[in-house]
């Protein structure tokens, strides 16, 4: 079970809270314990600002499950339900995973934010250590933005490091798109050389931030600035497209504008999935049980379905490197042995699919080096194409498109033929299994057609989590609810159903169960956050279960009638 890192309201300020209890999911809580009054602390500040990034494999996984490009998987419906509610777009704002994404997305915008505060108050401070801050910042708020459509600002910090929060709604998403930009050309302005990184890890540029302003630009519909800025880098000389498609997927190539590196010096653990400076994900998406060549065994989500398999162009070299056929695999391997799990389709992901080789460490089936490729020069080539499209320039939109189109074997779109039909369709198959596609979706408009369940004016963003915004609006309403998710935060009488009732909660040492009807073979089942079954009792009419034994957290119930589920709830667990 996952720590949850929750803290108190600092009563120091009208929107204020206090960074040592930050409602955030932070799997180091005092990395702002110490002060950033030189260079070699801001570097280490940067560093744990850096660390954050490696968890956006969790929230790529995410983004397909809830996309048209995969299902569920996993052992069983119930493996990881919280998944599966976001699969079916029935999430609330209560939902564990997405309270996760919003937690290391927010937390690695603070650390962002401390790290540029402080640091540009010390004197001869190398600029590009300030653009680094500049850039991270940008990017945890596109991320904040691009999930849940906008965030609070941190405005200042006080001489505790205590930051100070500005009022955020949904009306100031273009606001906060702006100031990415600001952070950006900021960045941009000030930064002396390439591979800008204080960790040595992941390497940030002008040309990453060029790539960033392209995407936030695009996010406010500014078609001509795209166009410019993606023809800026495309211009520079310094990108081309790894003409081996697979490479990309193996090592940093020519096509990398910004890798997010994964190593295993610090490993994940099951009490804190996120606490890694590996990919989290590849293990996750692993094929079950498996035996064989190449591959290493995991747990069976994220599966793609045969119609992402079917959706790629015949010919198109892209769909047997980014999608494993298990069957075929198989047979090209009679030694292969592996187990089919929940949705199973006879297919995974596999640009991301984890490798056998690489250190045994503990845990070592949560942490892989597997390098996240968040932005690669065909996104700049297929943006270029996308915005001189929309500004009436099909000439050069077919150029940039044809690109991609041709590096991946298949025949070029005539300037009089190409529509945004083709530009949708070439960055699925071009980014299958990398996260875009439910925000291309979203972006095209076309989420409603696609998506079941996908709900216009609700589901372009994700909900808020309820445990941020009753802690941040303990003094006055910092940030609103995103439209269509209901409140929905824990509280002692929560759990009251007309047929049953379950108190306290939270609870302690004890759960009171009180039936108010005949059930036959009542059963109370409990799972924690991975969808692991931690508790089961046969109930009587009226029981009292000790749930001592539980870690604190929260944890989804389910009341049985037989073998039929009957309700399902949530309680915490003190």
């Amino acid at each position: 079970m996952k720590k949850l890192f929750l803290i108190f309201i600092s009563l120091i300020g009208i929107n204020a809270f206090s960074q040592i209890g930050v409602n955030v999911f932070d799997p180091n809580p005092t990395v702002f314990d110490n002060p950033i009054t030189n260079e070699n602390e801001l570097i280490t500040m940067l560093g744990k600002a850096q660390d954050l990034l490696t968890s956006y494999s969790w929230a790529i996984m995410v983004a397909e499950i809830a996309s048209d490009n995969a299902r569920k998987g996993g052992d069983s419906e119930l493996d990881f339900i919280a998944l599966k509610t976001i699969e079916d777009f029935q999430h609330t704002s209560a939902n564990l995973v997405t309270q996760d994404i919003w937690n290391f997305l927010f937390a690695g915008y603070n650390r962002a934010s401390f790290a540029y505060e402080k640091g540009r108050i010390i004197p001869n401070i190398s600029p590009n250590y300030l653009a680094e801050a500049l850039f991270l910042k940008a990017f945890y708020s596109y991320n904040l933005i691009e999930w849940f459509g906008h965030h609070p600002q941190i405005m200042e910090y006080d001489d505790d490091n205590n930051p100070f929060l500005s009022n955020s709604s949904i009306y100031e998403r273009e606001n906060l798109l702006y100031g990415i930009l600001s952070f950006l050309d900021e960045g941009i302005s000030i930064t002396t050389n390439h591979g800008v990184s204080s960790s040595g890890r992941t390497v940030i540029d002008k040309n990453t931030m060029l790539a960033f302003k392209a995407k936030t630009y695009m996010k406010l519909e500014q078609y001509y600035e795209v166009n410019s800025v993606t023809n800026q880098i495309i211009n520079s000389g310094q990108y081309s497209l790894e003409s081996n498609y697979q490479n990309i997927f193996n090592y940093r190539t020519s096509s990398s504008i910004f890798d997010i590196d994964c190593t295993d010096n610090l490993t994940a653990t099951w009490d804190c999935l996120l606490c890694s400076q590996g990919n989290v994900m590849s293990g996750f998406i692993g094929i079950r049980i498996y035996e064989g060549p190449e591959f290493k065994s995991g747990y069976g989500f994220n599966i793609p379905t045969q119609e992402s398999y079917n959706s790629f162009d015949s010919g198109d070299i892209r769909r047997e490197i980014s999608i494993l056929d298990i069957s075929d695999w198989s047979l090209q391997n009679p030694t292969v042995f592996f187990i089919e799990g929940y949705n199973h389709s006879g297919y995974f992901n596999k640009k991301y699919l984890p490798r056998q080789g690489g250190m045994e460490l503990p845990f070592v089936e949560l942490t892989y080096g597997n390098d996240l490729k968040f932005i690669r020069y065909a996104e700049i080539l297929l943006l270029c194409s996308e915005s001189s499209l929309r500004i009436g320039n099909n000439n050069e939109a077919a150029v940039y498109l044809n690109q991609v189109r041709n590096r991946a074997g298949l025949s070029s779109i005539s300037s009089i033929d190409i529509n945004m039909d083709h530009i949708i369709e070439e960055r699925r198959s071009e980014f299958m299994g990398e996260g875009k596609r439910l925000f291309d979706l979203i972006h095209f408009e076309i989420a409603s057609e696609i998506l079941p369940n996908y709900d216009n004016g609700k589901n372009e963003v994700f909900p808020i989590p309820q445990s941020f915004i009753d802690l941040a609006n303990t003094n006055e309403d910092i940030i609103t609810q995103n439209p269509g998710y209901a409140t929905t935060s824990l509280s002692v009488n929560d759990i009251n159903k007309s047929t049953f009732i379950v108190f306290p909660n939270p609870a302690s040492n004890f759960l009171n169960v009180s039936l108010s009807q005949t059930f036959n073979s009542p059963k109370l089942e409990l799972y924690d956050v991975q969808g692991r079954k931690v508790f089961s009792a046969l109930l009587k009419q009226s029981d009292l279960l000790d749930v001592s034994n539980l870690k604190s957290g929260i944890y989804l119930y389910i009341l049985k009638d037989g073998k039929e589920f009957k309700f399902t709830g949530k309680i915490i667990k003190q």
